[in-house]
Order: C-alpha cells, then structure tokens, then sequence
C-alpha cells in the first residue's frame, strides 16, 4: 500500500472510532456531523477492505481486524504527535559540541570565559577552535561544519550568514614605556614616520575604512612583520617601534607587558565584534543557547 495516497486524517478518526465505539459520540468529539463520520466510515472499511465495525444496539462493536490494526495506529499517531512536540533542552546534561572560528578577540578576550562558565553549567560540553586567519575560507566553513564565529562586523561571511553584536571597540596606537613618544602628543606626522610593528594576517585590512583613511596621510614605515599580537608586544617593549591594536586587547595585555596606550592623532570610528553564523543553524537551541551565553557571560 502506498502511504502517499492514504489519507492519514482517516487514521485519527480510526482511533477516535476504536475509543468512543459510537458514529455519533465520534462524531461529536471531532466536531463533526453524523453523517460526515458515517461517511469516513466507510472511507475506512474500503481503505482496510473489512467492515471495521459492526453495528449493534448500543453502538459499534469491532472486528478482529479493527482490533489488530488499533495498536499499529496508536503507536503511528504518538510517535507524529513526537514530531511536533519540543524536546527539552538542558545544558547541565547534554553532550553539547561545538566548533568555533575565532578572531583574536575570541581567543584573548572570550575564550577562557566561556570554557570556565560551560565547565560550569555545561560540564558534558567539548568545544574545538580555528583561528581566523587568510587560509580560512570563513562562508564555506560556516555553510558546512563550523557553528559561529566571533569577529569584526566586516568579515565576509556570505549572504546566507547572521550577526549579533557582542560589544564595540577602537583601534589605539601602543608603544613601550621608553618609547620617546610616550610623554608626548601624537601628531600625524609623528605617527607616519615612526617604525611599525605589524601582525602578518590582521583582520583590521579588511577595514577598508581605517586603512583609506591612514592612506590619506602618507605611506607607513613597517619595519617588523611578526604572527601574533603578543609578538607584537615583545617588540614594542624592547624597541622604539609602534604599533595598532583594538583597545579592548591592548588594555588587556598590558597587564602583561611594559608598553603605553595613545590615541590616534586623527578620528577614528569605532567597529563592531559579532558573532557570525549561519542561517541553517538560526532555530538550533543549542546555538541560541551559547550565544545568550557568550554575550551575557563572556564580554564583560
């Protein structure tokens, strides 16, 4: 038999016959006429080839058939109603797993955050991480495997990709304690002829923004080009180099390391750090849950 054909609006009624053993008391719970159940009736009968139900004094009495196929049916029409029906979510014992590409902000700022508060309250969780970099292909990645992705709103993440916000920060220029510059202001010129250090892949190119601006004023000395920020650090400290970092990492790091924070010598606006996913995943409980996570736990 072929299900695409059947009716499954019959099968309901089946097991409201079944229950009240009456065309009319089944005709009543299913706010329906007598006349239009006595005509699923026979919908049924021609659907199981067998009368079903046998008529006697005080309403219906089902054959052997009808009673064989009741069981079967109450078991299809349950595990339908399952469909429709929300699983309960909690995160206390659920095996959460995640996999996140995350920006330096993700890395420095909210990582340990986040594992300290799923530790906590999700202790079955297992998280992996990529770091943001060029040979991360961030659309493909977040269309197939990966879950979010924390970095600056300008990332190109594809049309098939949402973003909320996590918190706003500014890029600030960082130098070491000896560096001249440090007990004096800033000028432009001061800025474009002083030696740079640079992280090799930074996502602040993607700025178009920022870098046309800092284009506008002359071309810039980059001395050292290293991998990371905390190399960034190391050579700021023991050099006269600067450097241009988002505020948010240099006030933490400098806990760290022996180098000043300045100001810019021209406006700069502030960008945005989001978490980036995909729109396959925008009703995953899991990932709606994580994200509250993060924003209300991680970016303090």
């Amino acid at each position: 038999m072929d299900i695409r054909r059947i009716n499954l609006n019959l099968l309901i009624h089946f097991d409201t016959l079944m229950t009240e053993l009456s065309v009319s008391k089944a005709a009543e719970k299913t706010f329906l006429t007598q006349t239009a159940m006595s005509y699923i009736l026979k919908e049924l009968r021609e659907l199981f080839d067998d009368p079903l139900f046998i008529r006697k004094a005080h309403g219906l009495q089902p054959t052997q058939k009808a009673l064989d196929l009741a069981p079967k049916i109450k078991i299809f029409l349950d595990s339908s109603k399952n469909i429709f029906q929300e699983t309960t979510f909690d995160p206390l014992t659920e095996e959460l797993s995640f996999k996140a590409i995350l920006s330096v902000h993700g890395e420095l700022l909210i990582l340990s955050k986040l594992c300290a508060y799923l530790s906590i309250h999700s202790p079955n969780f297992t998280l992996k991480t990529l770091s943001l970099s060029e040979y991360v292909n961030l659309e493909h990645l977040l269309a197939t495997e990966v879950d979010f992705a924390i970095g600056p709103a300008f990332l190109e993440t594809g049309n098939n990709a949402n973003a909320e916000l996590l918190f706003f920060d500014e890029v600030v220029c960082v130098m070491g304690s000896s560096n001249p510059l440090v007990n004096q202001e800033i000028t432009t010129e001061d800025f474009i002829n002083a030696d740079h250090v640079e992280v090799q892949f930074s996502y602040l190119r993607k700025d178009n923004m920022l870098f046309k601006i800092l284009a506008g004023f002359g071309k810039r000395k980059t001395k050292i080009i290293v991998p990371n920020l905390i190399n960034v650090c190391e050579v700021i400290s023991q050099t006269n180099c600067i450097a241009m970092m988002p505020r948010s990492l240099a006030v933490l790091l400098k806990g760290m390391y022996q180098f000043e924070i300045k100001s810019f010598p021209f406006p700069i606006k502030e960008y945005r750090i989001m978490i980036h996913y995909h729109k396959r995943l925008e009703n995953d409980r899991r990932l709606r849950w994580i994200i509250e996570v993060i924003k209300n736990h991680c970016c303090q």
